[in-house]
């Protein structure tokens, strides 16, 4: 199954995402909040923002591609929700910080809408076609 490729590689991003947290917690002294420390937060954010938006598009590339969805297509949504949730990530914990540049935020959740639009129009359009 193609989803499950696109699941492992998101898992190793969240691990990281997890590890950076964990790191900035120790950095910061702030085991349970933020410490009120720009870099723990904006960490936090990068990990929350990957976890709020990362099992909605698995559940619907799951979807689609139990209902028959090509493998190029998921794969072209999986490779591109991949590079904006990393895009995205590294917009709001390195390029942000250092140039107020907000083009990998933005291009990253450009991404991330564009599949999760994509997949739920495509799920809509097979519900409405199948008998």
């Amino acid at each position: 199954m193609t989803t499950s490729l696109y699941a492992a590689i998101l898992v190793i991003i969240l691990i990281v995402l997890s590890a950076k947290v964990i790191g900035a917690r120790r950095s910061a002294g702030a085991s349970l909040n933020d410490g009120n420390d720009d870099k723990l937060k904006r960490r936090i954010r990068a990990h929350g923002n990957f976890v709020e938006y990362t099992p909605i598009f698995l559940l619907t590339l799951l979807i689609t591609e139990l209902q028959g969805l090509e493998g190029v297509y998921l794969n072209l949504f999986g490779s591109l929700f991949v590079i904006g949730r990393t895009l995205h990530a590294y917009g709001i914990v390195e390029s942000e910080t250092k140039n107020k540049n907000f083009l990998y935020r933005q291009s990253g959740m450009f991404c991330t809408f564009f599949c999760l639009g994509s997949l739920a129009l495509i799920l809509l359009i097979q519900f409405l076609l199948s008998d």
